[in-house]
C-alpha cells in the first residue's frame, strides 16, 4: 500500500504529518518505509535524528523513476509513506499515479484554500486516469493546525465540505510538540504531550480503516 502526503503548496505540514504517521503505524506493527521525494530532504533529516531503527528511509527525487522505485519497495514493506514535493510539476502527478491513497494537508488560510482548489482539479484528473486503467485512488483532506473555535478554521472547513472528497474526522492542532519532536527524530506518539498523541492516534485509526477497505 502506497500512501502519499501531497499538496502543491509548501508549508502545509506534509513532512511533520508523514513522519508522525510513520512512527505511529510502525508502533502498531506495520513494516514502514518512508520515501522522501523533496529535494530539501526534510524527512531524511528527521530519520537521521532518530535513535529507533523501526522505520526505513529511501530517497527518490527523480520523477521518471518514482513509480518503479516505490513498486520495488512494496515487496519488502507493508506500507510505503511518501513525503510529496510541493509545487505543480511532474513529480506531483507521478506521486499521485504511484499511490493508492493521497492525503492532502490543508491549513486555515485563504492561500491554502486557493491552493486546494487548484490541486483538487489535478487530483480528479489523475484519479480518472487511474480508473481508466482499472486502478484506484482514494483522496483524503487532513485539516492541519486547526482550531475549532477559530472563525477562519471553521469557514475553510465549510468551504472544503462542498468538494467531493473525504475529510478525516481527526484534526491536527497547532501544538508545540510538533515543533519539538523532529529534533530528536521522534513522533508525538513517543512524546509527553498526550493531546498531540491522541490526535495522531485518531488519524492513524482512520487511515487504517481506509487501508482495510481499499
Amino acid at each position: 500500500m502506497i500512501i502519499s502526503f501531497v499538496n502543491e503548496k509548501g508549508g502545509v505540514g506534509k513532512t511533520t504529518l508523514v513522519t508522525n504517521v510513520a512512527a505511529c503505524l510502525s508502533a502498531r506493527g506495520y513494516k514502514v518505509c518512508l520515501v522522501d521525494t523533496d529535494k530539501q530532504q526534510a524527512s531524511t533529516v528527521w530519520y537521521n535524528n532518530r535513535e529507533k531503527q523501526d522505520i526505513f528511509i529511501s530517497s527518490c527525487t527523480e520523477p521518471k523513476v518514482l513509480n518503479k522505485h516505490v513498486s520495488q519497495l512494496q515487496d519488502q514493506y507493508d506500507l510505503i509513506l511518501v513525503d510529496g514535493r510541493p509545487h505543480i510539476d511532474e513529480m506531483l502527478d507521478r506521486t499521485m499515479l504511484a499511490s493508492d491513497i493521497v492525503i492532502i494537508p490543508v491549513k486555515p488560510s485563504l492561500y491554502d484554500f486557493r491552493s486546494f482548489e487548484n490541486f483538487f482539479e489535478r487530483f480528479e484528473q489523475v484519479k480518472k486516469l487511474k480508473e481508466m486503467n482499472e486502478g484506484k485512488l482514494l483522496g483524503f483532506v487532513l485539516f492541519n493546525e486547526f482550531k475549532d473555535r477559530n472563525i477562519l478554521s471553521r469557514e475553510l472547513r465549510e468551504a472544503i465540505d462542498d468538494y467531493d472528497i473525504t475529510k478525516f474526522e481527526a484534526r491536527i492542532s497547532p501544538r508545540e510538540a510538533y515543533k519539538q519532536t523532529p529534533k530528536a527524530g521522534m513522533g508525538v506518539t513517543e512524546y509527553s504531550d498526550d493531546k498531540a498523541k491522541d490526535e495522531i492516534e485518531r488519524l492513524c485509526t482512520e487511515l487504517e480503516a481506509a487501508i482495510k477497505s481499499f
